[in-house]
């Protein structure tokens, strides 16, 4: 969504390999009722006919680098065909 990124709401980051499967990674930095600082970072996984969201609240580099060693070593069961989110889209729903 234009202009979201830029007041500091969701913003799409490059795409990331978790577990041999490609998906597309969003950062929020404007969240509702978290200590300021705070972000969320999460990955959406798309397996057959499942979409898997792996995602983690941070406020220090340390704590991302945890998470990015998570990811790392995810791994999804044998004999599931690789997927992909395309066209993710950043949704604001009315409050």
């Amino acid at each position: 969504v234009v202009g979201l990124a830029d007041a500091g709401g969701p913003a799409r980051l490059p795409d990331r390999i978790v577990g041999g499967w490609a998906g597309p990674v969003v950062e929020n930095s404007r969240l509702w009722g978290i200590p300021d600082g705070t972000k969320e970072r999460v990955v959406f996984l798309v397996v057959e006919s499942t979409t898997y969201i792996i995602g983690m609240y941070y406020d220090t580099s340390e704590q991302l680098a945890l998470f990015q060693q998570v990811l790392d070593s995810f791994q999804l069961p044998d004999g599931i065909e690789p997927g992909f989110l395309k066209n993710l889209r950043l949704l604001r729903f009315p409050t």
